[in-house]
């Protein structure tokens, strides 16, 4: 504990001279990341940073204009107190102030991840959230939004919790999690997630524009070993008339349109793994909370994105595992009357707000989006007359 006690009093003058903000919450921060690290290390998870990080993550506060360099050499932050030394020590650290550091600038803005949960595996929320922190390049912040009481409890200190006192469904508890989030980027992702890229924040960053929406490769995992599937990749995705989302198919391939490397146009995701800027997901209001509350998430924002002007890419180059928790073992899903009426009343409302009619700031008709990603599976033939499909019996 010297080390500690050094520090300690490093700190307790740093306050007296105005350069830390509050000993006591530096002293607990401090000792909850040992506990941490204690319990990371018991599990078999290496906990040490790479030199190549350290010296990188040095460089940032050494650069930063609001950090000061103390006699003994210490840099120390005015935002949170921090001396450095546990975030230059172990890779699941970060800055938990970031408003207006070098941190975030260097980084291009922080992002914001918001994880809905209703009825989730305990296990599989810690493992998403793992993933998450631990392969992120830049700064992130974690939101996860329990949707419901007595669903899967969160005691984590880096991840801040949004609790629903009832089942709302996935519309509203997203734009609540947006509504707290601090980060430029807001990142969308289920709660039995495995982010497998290394840097997949800095990657999809890089081509979120002002008015897009970019996604990612899922890779279908298997829910008891948390192993990805080989080959069961899935990338591109349209609509059909039914407004459905639809996999690219390879008797009938989605039209590809190369952005730059490795990204790709595509005209509708689905509703896991996507990045998109706070202020744009705010501009274009959120989720639409008039609509049923899951299901249909890609056509209701392609629909919104494309038609006003914005545009909706697919980053190949980062991979999303997922557990597809309600597949029957050969991929399809059991019919649920509840939410096929649901998913019905919410394409029928797309259709005639998007397609019959038009909507304030409406650039374009559905024909022109057809148009760009002409041949579209599912549109051979057009009736407008027609609303989508019935729900069988």
């Amino acid at each position: 504990m010297a080390g500690f006690k050094d520090e300690l009093q490093a700190a307790i003058q740093a306050r007296r001279e105005g350069r830390a903000p509050s000993v006591v919450a530096m002293g607990a921060r401090y000792m909850m990341n040992r506990t941490q690290r204690m319990l990371l290390r018991a599990m078999g998870k290496d906990t040490a940073l790479s030199e190549e990080e350290r010296t990188r993550r040095l460089g940032v506060c050494k650069r930063c204009d609001l950090s000061s360099i103390e006699e003994s050499g210490t840099i120390r932050c005015p935002l949170c107190g921090c001396s450095m030394q546990q975030k230059l020590k172990d890779n699941f650290i970060r800055c938990p102030h970031p408003e207006g550091s070098q941190w975030v600038r260097e980084q291009g803005g922080m992002v914001s991840v918001i994880i809905p949960i209703y009825k989730e595996t305990p296990a599989h929320v810690e493992k998403t959230i793992d993933s998450v922190l631990e392969n992120a390049r830049g700064l992130v912040e974690v939101i996860v939004v329990i949707d419901g009481q007595g669903d899967t409890p969160i005691s984590r200190e880096e991840v801040r919790v949004v609790r629903l006192h009832k089942n709302y469904g996935e519309r509203y508890a997203v734009n609540r999690g947006a509504e707290v989030a601090a980060g430029e980027f807001l990142y969308r992702i289920d709660g039995h997630c495995n982010v497998v890229t290394k840097g997949w924040d800095s990657k999809l960053k890089e081509v979120c524009g002002d008015s897009s929406i970019v996604t990612c490769c899922l890779g279908a995992m298997v829910a008891d070993t948390w192993e990805l599937i080989p080959y069961h990749n899935y990338r591109l995705v349209s609509f059909n008339q039914d407004l459905e989302e639809k996999w690219d198919d390879p008797q009938h391939p989605v039209r590809k349109t190369m952005v730059c490397e490795d990204v790709y146009e595509q005209m509708c995701f689905t509703g896991c793994g996507w990045m998109i800027r706070a202020d744009y997901y705010k501009e274009l209001k959120g989720h639409d909370e008039s609509l049923y509350p899951m299901g249909r998430i890609g056509p209701e924002w392609s629909l919104k994105v494309w038609l006003t002007g914005g545009e909706v890419l697919y980053h190949d180059g980062v991979i999303c595992g997922h557990v597809f928790t309600e597949a029957n073992p050969d991929g399809s899903y059991p019919f649920d009357k509840e939410k096929s009426v649901g998913f019905l009343q919410t394409s029928r409302a797309l259709w005639d707000r998007w397609i019959t009619s038009r909507q304030p700031g409406q650039r374009y008709s559905v024909d022109w989006l057809l148009g760009r990603f002409h041949p579209v599976p599912g549109w051979e033939s057009v009736d407008r007359t027609r609303l989508p499909y019935e729900v069988r019996s």
